[in-house]
Formats: C-alpha cells, structure tokens, sequence
C-alpha cells in the first residue's frame, strides 16, 4: 500500500474510531437528553458513521473500477486510430509489406470478432496483392513478346515497368495506363521506350491496350480489388462499433 493510501485509510480509521467513541459515550449518558433529541442525534451519527465507512472501504474498489475501465476505453480508442490509419496508410496506399498490427481480445466477444474479421482480410489482401504483381509481370512480358518481341529483346518491357511502383499500382487496382500516361507521368521511360521502340508505335499502343484489358478482367486482380473494397468498407463498420462501445463505457456508472 502507498503512502498516500495509508494516510488517507489512517484518517478514515480515526473518523471511524472518534464517531463509535462518540456513539459510545452517548449511550453511557443517553439520560442527560430527552428520548427525542436522543434518538436525532443517533441517527445522525450512525449516518455519518456509514458514510465514512462506506466512503472508506468501497471508494477503492470503485476507484480500481473506474481505473479499468478508463484503461479499457484508451485501447478501444488506440484500436480505432490504429485500424484507421492502417487502412490509410497502407490498405488504400497500397503498402502490403506489414502486418496490421491490430490489438484485440480484450473486448467484447462481438467485437473482437469484427476486428479479427478485420486482420484476416487485410492478410488476405496483401497475399493477393503479391499474386497480383506476378499476374502483371507474366502478362507484361506476354504481350511484349507479342506486339514488341525486337524491342523486348534488347530493352525488358517488364522489368522497366515493374521497377515503378505507382504504374505496378495503377494496373493492379483497374486504371489503365497508356503510352500518354507514361509520357506526362514518367518522361523519362517513356523517352528510353521510344529511343529503344524497334517496332512501329502503333504496336506500343497495341501492347498497352491489351495489357489494360487483361489488367481489367483478370480473376486474380478482379479478386484483391473486390477484397480490398471491402476491407476499406469494414474499416467504417468497426470504427464505428469502436465508437459506440467507447460512447456505451462512458456513460457506464459505478
């Protein structure tokens, strides 16, 4: 026990102790009042006799009450600021390489469930989003080889295109990306493509064209975009379960 707890449990000891000794005396002398005022006076001292005790002996236990539940609103609310920002940060950025890092188990059964919901998701979106660059990667080198085999040869469509990570991003997530795109985008590459180019251009826009159409209706891309839509749908779903337990724990009286 602190210092500051016996101090204030030896102050309480005393109270206790100086109202029975009062009590006490009272009823040694009971004869010096009338019955009346007698019994006035006993009633209030054995109020505030219970009072003191209660005060004394059931404060801990309320304040060691109050105490958890304040610390289990602050993870209720660090859960709902980690899960938004990591669908912030990393869902709708497209950064896969971490884990959520997601606390639950300490809630309600209900909602920890949400949130383990939550964590699966985010494992699954982030398997398919690995699978989804091998997908763009085989059907990059696909259509080079089909439409731009000389160019290909000597210059690796693949491997330029595959070291951007926000073109990687776009054709994973169905927004197409053009000869025009790349040159407002990365002048750079779009200049070493041309300077590199063995076939005519119009075969460049072939290449990008079907590169788009099978970015649209492949199963495997299909599938993340669809999961990750929900994922972010989710994210809404839980923090606004987070909000609620935290609104229902604050009005929650002792």
């Amino acid at each position: 026990m602190s210092a500051s707890k016996e101090t204030k449990m030896g102050s309480i000891v005393a109270m206790v102790a100086a109202l029975s000794g009062v009590i006490i005396v009272l009823f040694a002398n009971r004869s010096i009042l009338r019955p009346e005022i007698f019994d006035m006076v006993l009633v209030i001292l054995g109020s505030a006799l219970l009072l003191v005790i209660g005060f004394g002996f059931l404060k801990p236990a309320i304040d060691t009450k109050l105490e958890k539940k304040k610390a289990l609103i602050d993870k209720l609310k660090s859960c709902e600021s980690r899960i938004k920002w990591t669908t912030d940060d990393r869902v709708k950025k497209d950064e896969w390489s971490y884990s959520p890092d997601v606390a639950y188990l300490q809630f309600r059964p209900e909602l920890n469930q949400e949130i383990r919901e939550y964590v699966d998701r985010y494992q699954r979106c982030a398997d398919l989003f690995f699978a989804c660059k091998y997908v763009i990667s085989s059907e990059i080198k696909k259509y080079a080889i089909v439409w731009l085999p000389k160019t290909h040869e000597k210059f690796p469509l693949d491997k330029v295109i595959m070291d951007k990570t926000e073109i990687i991003h776009r054709l994973i997530n169905g927004e197409k990306v053009a000869k025009r795109w790349i040159e407002e985008n990365f002048p750079e590459i779009h200049n070493n493509i041309i300077k590199s180019l063995q076939e005519p251009e119009e075969a460049l826009d072939r290449f990008f064209l079907d590169l788009n159409k099978e970015a649209s209706n492949n199963s495997v891309l299909n599938r993340f975009r669809a999961e990750k839509k929900n994922l972010v749908e989710l994210t809404q779903s839980i923090q606004e379960s987070l909000n609620r337990e935290i609104e229902r724990l604050g009005r929650w009286r002792i």
